[in-house]
């Protein structure tokens, strides 16, 4: 099934005219819809590009609905890569020349695009893509309220899942500040959407901005297991960024997830005890005392160097 959903959606990329680029507004006017079409082929395409680095994420794999997301960072030779399942995630950092585009993105805020039967919907970041034709499609920069209305009020997954992308990356590393409560404050509603894409986005912003204010919040998502526990290690890592603010009773919800029998469960319980107090210190010591999961081990090693 999956299979036939990848050839299918590769299908419809061929189906497009080369390198044109295209434009329409949402039906609720707060944001646009931006499709860039891009060439593709049944073989995997050709990248024009040094890969400096590839962040590769993933979850539901062998099932209908998986999913990828993929950093590009390059500059250089050429290189072979593809990624085409429909619903799938592409992150640009820089400029790079991919599936008859060139992108120039910026480092600080890169272009994130979403793969559907339209071509690359256009997500959050600042930047530009020229199609093989020469037309080119600018990205600018939108305004803070304008990215919080969004997430607020919106209706499309789409927008309110760049709506919560662009926060993290506008407020990285500003754990205080005029707008930060509020900005806070709406990233802790994106992490109760429906919807699993903004909850986990969400959720990775609140990790970027590092504010402690957020920390009990997270929370409940270490038992999100949607998408292979994409969501729930998105949440997990952000809490060790943020390495402090989990309250006593946050503490104590994290401490039965110690005593799972799931491994998968453990790691992420001490990986978010990073944001813990000098409590959380001592619960991971005595884990470690009788723990077998290496990885588990390793990250509760992690967790309480953090913590130091």
């Amino acid at each position: 099934m999956t299979v036939l959903k990848n050839f299918l959606a590769i299908l419809s990329i061929v189906a497009m005219l080369l390198g044109v680029t295209e434009s329409c507004h949402s039906n609720e006017g707060e944001n646009m819809a931006l499709y860039v079409s891009i060439r593709g082929a049944v073989n995997i395409p050709s990248v024009e590009g040094q890969i400096n680095r590839v962040l590769f994420e993933g979850g539901g794999f062998g099932t209908p609905d998986e999913r990828f997301r993929i950093t590009f960072e390059m500059e250089g030779k050429t290189m072979n890569y593809g990624f085409w399942n429909a619903g799938s995630e592409w992150v640009i950092k820089g400029k790079v020349d991919y599936a008859g585009c060139h992108f120039e993105a910026n480092p600080k805020f890169p272009l994130s695009f979403k793969l559907t039967g339209k071509g690359l919907r256009y997500l959050s970041g600042i930047g530009k893509v020229k199609s093989a034709s020469g037309k080119e499609t600018s990205f600018p920069e939108k305004s803070v309220e304008q990215w919080l209305l969004v997430l607020r009020s919106s209706k499309e997954v789409d927008n309110k899942q760049g709506a919560a992308q662009a926060l993290g990356y506008l407020f990285r590393d500003q754990k205080s500040g005029p707008e930060i409560p509020k900005v806070i404050d709406a990233l802790k509603i994106g992490l109760k959407d429906k919807a699993w894409q903004v909850r986990r986005d969400a959720a990775a912003s609140l990790g970027q901005i590092g504010s402690e204010d957020a920390s009990d919040a997270l929370v409940p998502l270490l038992s999100d297991n949607t998408q292979d526990w994409w969501v729930a290690e998105v949440a997990a890592a952000a809490l060790f960024k943020i390495g402090h603010g989990l309250s006593t009773l946050s503490i104590q919800k994290i401490e039965n997830m110690l005593a799972s029998k799931n491994p998968k469960m453990r790691l992420l319980g001490v990986q978010a005890l990073a944001a813990g107090a000098h409590s959380a210190v001592m619960l991971l010591q005595e884990m470690l005392k009788n723990e077998k999961d290496i990885s588990v081990k390793e990250a509760a090693e992690k967790s309480i160097e953090r913590l130091k």
